[in-house]
C-alpha cells in the first residue's frame, strides 16, 4: 500500500513538472465555481503562462495537481470530476490587432484593461467568452506583468453543464502574475 502511494505521488510530481518545462513564469489564479448546492473556491500558485507568437495568443495552464481548495479538502474531488481526467485547466486569450503582421505588444504599454476573445477548457468542456486582460510591459527586457478575469455564467455560456447532479451556475477565474512569458513560435 505504502509503495503504491509513493508511486502515485511520484507520478503527480512528474505530471506537474512536465507543465513547468513547457512554460515559464509562476503566477497565481483563484477559481470560483458556483453550483445549486455549493460555492467552491480553489487557488493555485502554479499557473504557467506563455505567449504563442504563431497562434497569436496568450496561453495559461493550471495543472490540477497544483490546485488546492480554500474550503473543504474534499472539494478537490468536485473539480477532478468536472475535469474528467484532464491534467489541467487551459485558458487561451487571442491577441488584439492584425493577425497578418509582426507580433505587436504595443496594446500593453499602458495600464489599461482590454477585452480579449478567450477560451477556457476544463476536461471535455470548452467555453468561449471575453477575458478582461490587463498587461503591462516593463523594463528593458519588456517583461510583462498581467492580470485577467474570466466570468462564465448561463447567460454568457449556455453550455455550462452539470457535475454529477449538481448544475453549474457560474465560473470565475481571476489571475495575476509578475512573470510572463516565454515567447514561443509553435
Amino acid at each position: 500500500m505504502q509503495q503504491k502511494l509513493f508511486v502515485l505521488i511520484g507520478c503527480l510530481m512528474m505530471s506537474c513538472a512536465a507543465f513547468a518545462q513547457d512554460f515559464t513564469g509562476s503566477n497565481t489564479c483563484l477559481i470560483q465555481i458556483s453550483t445549486d448546492k455549493k460555492n467552491y473556491t480553489f487557488v493555485t500558485e502554479d499557473m504557467y503562462a506563455r505567449l504563442n507568437d504563431s497562434m497569436d495568443r496568450f496561453e495559461f495552464t493550471l495543472p490540477l495537481c497544483s490546485i488546492q481548495s480554500r474550503g473543504d479538502s474534499s472539494d478537490v474531488t468536485f473539480l477532478r470530476t468536472f475535469a474528467q481526467g484532464s491534467d489541467a485547466i487551459v485558458i487561451h486569450a487571442l491577441l488584439p490587432g492584425d493577425r497578418e503582421s509582426e507580433l505587436d505588444l504595443s496594446y500593453f504599454k499602458g495600464n489599461k484593461a482590454i477585452n480579449l476573445p478567450g477560451e477556457i477548457r476544463i476536461g471535455k468542456f470548452t467555453f468561449e467568452d471575453d477575458i478582461v486582460f490587463n498587461g503591462m510591459l516593463m523594463g528593458p527586457n519588456q517583461e510583462m506583468a498581467f492580470n485577467f478575469t474570466i466570468f462564465l455564467n448561463e447567460s454568457t455560456s449556455p453550455s455550462l453543464n452539470n457535475v454529477g447532479n449538481d448544475p453549474i451556475l457560474d465560473i470565475k477565474l481571476t489571475a495575476r502574475g509578475d512573470k510572463m512569458i516565454g515567447l514561443i513560435t509553435n
